[in-house]
């Protein structure tokens, strides 16, 4: 069986090579931690299955938090601490809010940047046809087999939609990649430094 957890690390590798911005790796690094709390989760079994079920719910919203800190870059840094702070006691109300907050700025910019249209559309219908498969799973009786790693496949295709916002949002924001920020130490030297930097950009 195609199991969820190795699937899914595809998809998260992928964002950790092509982030541009701190923040970006930031989130890519903590979906390896989702990955290895969800291999934690479905390897559990007695008495350790609830704490690796926590676990699971937790790391997913500590990660979608930092995913809302890399697509709104402006955001100020209490609404992350607040996300944080707020998981172990509503690992549910952090992903769902930052979740929503994802898929808002996904639609925005889908409508607004044409090239992440054909993304913004797959992203849903993987997410749609989920959360299909996830009421299937939890009603059917008997046991429908290869549901649940049917999932796990539409939730790496979802998360590795995510990959062209977060691009978007770092063409928004070119001052805060890693390439801009690694200036030399002098104030003029910076100044120049970034014009030529923002001239190649243009050029591109």
């Amino acid at each position: 069986l195609l199991q969820s957890p190795t699937t899914e690390s595809a998809a998260v590798l992928l964002h950790c090579r092509k982030r541009r911005t701190a923040a970006g790796k930031l989130w890519g690094g903590s979906m390896l931690g989702v990955c290895a709390a969800s291999i934690t989760f479905h390897v559990s079994s007695g008495k350790w299955r609830d704490l690796g079920r926590k676990l699971d719910y937790w790391t997913i919203a500590l990660s979608s938090g930092l995913l809302t800190r890399a697509l709104y870059p402006k955001l100020p840094p209490v609404a992350t601490a607040a996300s944080i702070t707020l998981t172990p006691f509503k690992p549910f109300l952090v992903s769902a809010s930052n979740a929503m907050a994802m898929e808002s700025k996904f639609l925005q910019r889908s409508f607004q940047n044409a090239d992440l249209l054909g993304a913004q559309k797959l992203h849903s219908a993987a997410c749609i046809a989920g959360m299909a498969l996830f009421a299937v799973e939890d009603a059917s009786v008997p046991h429908v087999p290869l549901v649940h790693a049917s999932w796990h496949c539409l939730s790496a295709l979802g998360t590795a939609m995510v990959n062209y916002v977060l691009h978007d949002a770092e063409q928004q924001y070119p001052e805060l990649t890693l390439d801009a920020l690694q200036l030399p130490s002098t104030e003029q030297e910076q100044r120049q430094q970034m014009q030529q930097w923002k001239q190649q950009q243009q050029r591109h």
